[in-house]
């Protein structure tokens, strides 16, 4: 069964550390990155467009600073 999601408005105040944001049924397995971006975003009021401004993009595929080799993050299925 397909799923529709209406999203009109919403706003989030910060994500770090491996956020993420989710709408609807999603499985979460094991979250890796392999690219390191540092910028930042802003938008001033509630109904202003957002500019953001991506100052550093690097391709990290080593393994040695992330932490999920050895332990890998198992699947979350019941979400609330």
């Amino acid at each position: 069964m397909a799923f529709v999601f209406n999203i009109f408005n919403i706003k989030v105040n910060g994500v770090t550390s491996n956020g993420n944001l989710d709408f609807g049924n999603v499985v979460q397995s094991g979250h890796n990155a392999y690219s390191k971006i540092v910028g930042g975003n802003i938008a001033v009021g509630d109904f202003s467009p957002s500019s953001s401004v991506m100052v550093n993009g690097v391709f990290d595929p080593d393994f040695s600073d992330q932490g999920q080799l050895a332990n890998p993050a198992n699947e979350v299925f019941n979400q609330v």
